[in-house]
């Protein structure tokens, strides 16, 4: 029996969305058993359905409840709250006994096991993660970054804690906020990105399969990729990130793997009949 820890961040909304995305690592993982550190500006009250529904599966449940006032400044926009910049404040949160934690975001749906990320060392680096394909360098050195490095998606990600503490992510997160938040299109992930230039470990795209592999206009050869490679991703992912605002639980949504995602949601205590009642 494995012991691993996750952290989420979420606001309210999110709650049905984050237990699905839990129940299907759960499902993937029957004989592990996982810490899950929730992030949200919610009280414990207002969680009591999620963190019920993690104890019931024989998990354990821990809420650090946040203050509004917490990074207010930060942008938003879309489909995105400022729940999304908490990542930002996770060295700082979670107990200092906690070397590495594995951040996963709502939105996704667990299709096959990740054991794979626990089996990666992170001694050499800040981070285990997934690039974000088709970043141009025009982006990227608007950020700020250099070009010839890539950049990856925050939604999953295999975090060094120790390596953040002793480079202090969280105080040079908030500077860069505040003195070059123009800058910003991608929330706290362009943060992550200046931060971490040349300091992550690439992992395999089948990890965090985003939406752009499954839209019409892009095959293998826009994103540079195998046809194989291309195959994998779209049939046999490990994640499903369903990245954008074409989310599985919206009306009229042609994600590919949406049906996947509500079987999951039909057979929790989220089901839309729960949900109405």
């Amino acid at each position: 029996m494995a012991d691993h820890s996750i952290v989420v961040t979420i606001d309210k909304a999110y709650e049905p969305w984050c237990g699905v995305m839990l129940s299907s690592l759960f499902d993937q993982h029957p004989a592990d058993r996982f810490k899950v550190y929730i992030l949200s500006t919610c009280t414990t009250n207002e969680l009591t359905k999620l963190s019920e529904f993690i104890h019931f599966r024989g998990h354990q449940a821990v809420i650090c409840s946040l203050s509004p006032e917490i990074l207010a400044s930060a942008p938003v926009s879309h489909h995105v709250s400022l729940a999304t910049y908490f990542r930002l404040l996770i060295p700082e949160i979670l107990p200092g006994d906690e070397d590495q934690v594995l951040f996963l975001d709502s939105d996704m749906l667990i299709c096959r096991p990740i054991d794979l990320l626990w089996k990666i060392p992170l001694a050499r680096h800040g981070l285990l993660a997934v690039e974000n394909p088709l970043i141009s360098k025009a982006f990227k050195q608007n950020l700020g970054m250099q070009p010839e490095f890539d950049y990856f998606n925050a939604g999953l990600m295999m975090i060094n804690l120790e390596f953040w503490r002793t480079e202090n992510i969280t105080q040079k997160a908030a500077e860069f906020l505040k003195t070059s938040a123009d800058r910003i299109t991608f929330w706290d992930q362009d943060v992550l990105n200046y931060l971490f230039q040349g300091k992550w470990h690439k992992l395999p795209y089948q990890l965090n399969a985003q939406e752009i592999f499954f839209l019409p206009a892009y095959g293998p050869q826009q994103l540079g990729i195998s046809e194989t490679e291309f195959e994998l991703i779209r049939n046999h992912p490990h994640v499903v990130h369903f990245t954008g605002g074409s989310k599985p639980w919206l009306p009229g949504t042609q994600h590919p793997w949406k049906e996947a995602f509500r079987k999951v949601l039909e057979n929790g205590p989220w089901a839309p009949a729960e949900q109405e009642n």
